[in-house]
């Protein structure tokens, strides 16, 4: 059986304070320094080792949206196209996910999952 990935709290609350940051400040990390979960990651960055959020929640965001979101920047308008409007495949009534197995209804509610 597959496991079907998740986003835990801490996962939402970096990504919140990702957005955060971006709305409000133009720097993505600015609200870091008001995350719940900074003691944690800032350990990370002072150890010279990789941020929570680069590390765990976009990865696991990427995975389960099929969005890129990798460091990668060559090609950016060709990953823009991934799991896009633009490429994917819409039905009127129901379209799969582009995680296989999970099928979404119009509005976009997860309505099976194999």
């Amino acid at each position: 059986m597959r496991k079907i990935e998740s986003l835990t709290e801490k996962d939402l609350h970096c990504i919140a304070r990702i957005l955060q940051g971006c709305e409000y400040k133009d720097s993505m990390l600015y609200c870091c320094n008001y995350c719940l979960y900074q003691v944690d990651c800032l350990g990370k960055v002072e150890g010279n080792r990789k941020m929570y959020f680069f590390e765990v929640a976009r990865e696991k965001l990427q995975n389960i949206t099929g969005v890129y979101l990798g460091k990668d920047a060559r090609n950016i308008a060709e990953k823009f196209l991934l799991n896009s409007y633009q490429t994917t495949s819409k039905s009127v009534f129901q379209s799969t996910h582009p995680v296989k197995g999970v099928t979404l209804s119009n509005d976009k509610e997860i309505i099976s999952q194999n």
